[in-house]
């Protein structure tokens, strides 16, 4: 019987940071202007 090799586990960075903007108009819908570092980053947005 052949042993199989586990794959490492990927562990995901988690980075909190606190950011308050306002949400401009844009149309029909409201924007938020981001840092331009975090183009193509997964962003969680909270309605307070």
């Amino acid at each position: 019987m052949k042993k199989t090799k586990k794959k490492p586990e990927q562990r995901k960075k988690i980075v909190a940071v606190k950011l308050e903007k306002i949400v401009g108009k844009s149309g029909k819908d409201g924007r938020i202007y981001l840092p331009g570092k975090w183009i193509g980053k997964r962003v969680k947005v909270t309605l307070l």
